[in-house]
């Protein structure tokens, strides 16, 4: 049953394959470079350094080196990027370090990210005017690209995103204080880098590709948050402002304005640092979407507000499972985006992520309508996966639900999971965890869900 929606993600995450999106941006030859269709001037160029951080790094490095192979007979290439300790190796990389930053399944800054991130800080700073600075960035980077801006510590930092992680915050509510808090993000990269030109390949896992949020933004100036801003954020997640570090209420207080501050964007800048958006959660949707029409499917989809709580798209989908299904032909609901899940207190938090959780949701909901087995003339199948290989703080990439297992867990059994946020360990007990591995990619989460009548095939 579950097949079909299992081969449509992966269509998906195929399309997202961050070696291929980067050699689709690059046209090179011994004697020119191309960039999206834009010539780079090379006539000066001696040295191209490349920095990076983000779980799509290492897809990223391998693309990037064998589209710049023409040039390194003449031009020195090198550098690092930081990546998750699972993939700090990769195969054909001979000019690119891959450098570990966190450990797996962990999405949380570590000291060795804080010592790798210091050293990409010292190696731009002492590029040439003659030099070429390449960055790539992706999801995640954020945890990995890391420089406390003092007398902010790296405790304070891990100790505040807890918390906030705890409150529900979305993406963008997070890498918002993330920035305040740090010398890289928010385009510290940029302004320490002293080459001539600074190219930054940036795969999105934030829904609508504000850049400046992607890896918070480590290539791209942007505006400065005010403290009434940061009042506004603490406010909507219900955290005061005393729960958090002494030193990090200082520094999001530092600043403050009635309005807010727009970061200088001098002409200089403009002209030296080139940002370039290679693939996102549509390229995701857009590929499974022509695979599962290849596949005969009607094929409908969406992409979740930032805002949309798990709660809510759980009522969603099971309306829409449970809704008449005038199709004789099978049909594909595509959903992309992360929904919002407000997490219990730690004490009584079990383990699992908001994909695993998500199942687990919208399973109850059935129950509550069907009762204990499936009945419909009709079939469904509901896989929920985050794109990257990676669901919470959990070795699975998310999980699935379908109409031949739908009598696998009683009703009273996902309720006391859903409620301790503890969908991993029932769904690794019955069979139904999504593991992947890591993908080498990351543009958010990807909802599969289909249905067809008993009799098709």
């Amino acid at each position: 049953m579950i097949e079909n929606a299992i081969k449509i993600w992966w269509a998906g995450v195929n399309s997202v394959d961050p070696q291929s999106l980067i050699q689709t941006m690059i046209k090179c030859t011994e004697t020119s470079l191309q960039v999206n269709g834009n010539p780079i001037d090379l006539e000066s160029i001696r040295k191209i350094l490349v920095v990076g951080g983000g779980k799509a790094g290492a897809t990223m490095a391998l693309g990037l080196e064998q589209s710049l192979a023409p040039l390194a007979e003449h031009i020195q290439i090198c550098g690092s990027v930081i990546v998750p300790v699972d993939q700090s190796q990769a195969d054909g990389l001979r000019l690119i370090k891959l450098i570990p930053g966190r450990d797996k399944h962990e999405n949380l800054p570590t000291l060795m990210g804080v010592t790798a991130t210091r050293g990409i800080l010292d190696d731009i700073a002492r590029l040439k005017s003659s030099d070429l600075c390449i960055a790539l960035i992706s999801g995640g980077g954020s945890a990995l690209l890391v420089a406390p801006k003092p007398p902010v510590t790296l405790d304070d930092k891990i100790a505040t995103i807890k918390l906030l992680i705890d409150a529900g915050a979305t993406i963008r509510q997070l890498n918002t204080i993330r920035a305040k808090l740090s010398l890289v993000k928010s385009g510290g990269l940029a302004s320490h880098c002293q080459a001539k030109k600074l190219l930054s390949f940036i795969l999105s896992d934030v829904i609508g590709d504000p850049l400046e949020f992607v890896a918070s933004g480590p290539t791209i100036p942007h505006a400065v948050t005010s403290f009434r801003e940061i009042q506004g954020i603490l406010n909507d997640l219900k955290l005061d402002l005393e729960k958090l570090p002494t030193n990090v209420q200082y520094a999001l207080m530092e600043g403050d304005a009635s309005e807010p501050i727009v970061a200088e964007h001098s002409t200089t800048h403009a002209e030296r640092v080139v940002n370039v958006l290679i693939g996102n959660n549509q390229t995701a949707l857009d590929g499974a979407s022509q695979f599962a029409l290849e596949q005969g499917f009607q094929v409908s989809s969406k992409t979740l507000k930032p805002e949309t709580l798990l709660d809510d798209l759980a009522d969603a989908i099971s309306e829409n499972i449970l809704s008449d299904l005038n199709s004789e032909a099978p049909t594909c609901c595509l959903i992309g985006g992360e929904p919002v899940l407000p997490l219990i207190h730690e004490s009584q938090r079990g383990v699992g992520g908001r994909n695993q959780q998500l199942v687990l949701e919208v399973w109850r909901r059935l129950k509550d309508r069907c009762g204990e087995t499936w009945s419909n003339d009709y079939q469904f199948s509901l896989l929920a996966a985050g794109t990257d290989g990676e669901d919470g703080p959990t070795n699975a990439a998310g999980g699935w639900v379908d109409s031949s297992t739908f009598s696998n867990v009683a009703r009273d059994s996902l309720v006391a999971h859903c409620e301790r946020n503890n969908a991993y360990p029932l769904l690794f007990e019955i069979g139904q965890l999504f593991q992947t591995g890591m993908t080498g990619t990351n543009v958010c989460d990807l909802m599969v869900l289909t249905r067809h009548r008993s009799r098709w095939q």
